[in-house]
């Protein structure tokens, strides 16, 4: 039943076992999840910037908030409000490998997703910031390094124009395992 007293033993035991702020500063109040009467507020609504909470969320490094919204039914082909990358692309950007495994996870069919401004992939996203490790994971989930934006170019071609020769031979191996006969 919820009772004034009941959302408030609710909401100490949420203090009590809440993460500080993300990685980068920004908070999210999981108080500001639920009404006062403690219902649940849409997972997908937006800030008077044009933010949701999956953005912030993985933005903030705040994974144990983006883990509910995404059980909870947050829209996973969200588009960051300024920069238009999906979150995925906005988890690689801001390298946060946590989320990019959970959003994989949660559907396994945004990983050659292009951004709707440059059509980058997330692997551009994370070969821009040389983040090996969600590199790894983004072509353990299927990723393609050839996988052309709207300007012709590829995560492989990201690799070899700024001299990232780890990159190069792991995006060259992935290719060669892949390379149907």
């Amino acid at each position: 039943m919820l009772t004034k007293e009941n959302i408030d033993r609710r909401k100490e035991a949420i203090e009590q076992n809440t993460p500080g702020n993300g990685k980068y500063g920004v908070a999210i109040n999981v108080f500001e999840i639920f009404g006062i009467d403690g219902t649940l507020i849409d997972v997908n609504a937006r800030d008077e910037k044009g933010y949701t909470p999956i953005i912030v969320a993985i933005e903030s490094q705040n994974n144990e908030i983006l883990e509910y919204l995404i059980k909870n039914g947050a829209n996973l082909r969200e588009k960051h409000p300024l920069f238009k990358r999906s979150v995925l692309n906005v988890a690689c950007y801001y390298e946060n490998e946590k989320a990019v495994e959970m959003l994989l996870s949660a559907n396994p069919k945004l990983i050659n997703e292009q951004s709707g401004i440059d059509g980058w992939t997330a692997l551009q996203d994370a070969t821009l910031k040389a983040n090996i490790d969600i590199i790894k994971v983004l072509l353990k989930n299927g990723a393609n390094p050839q996988l052309k934006d709207y300007n012709g170019g590829t995560a492989m071609d990201m690799a070899t124009d700024f001299g990232k020769g780890q990159i190069v031979k792991l995006f060259r191996d992935n290719v060669k395992a892949n390379r149907k006969y």
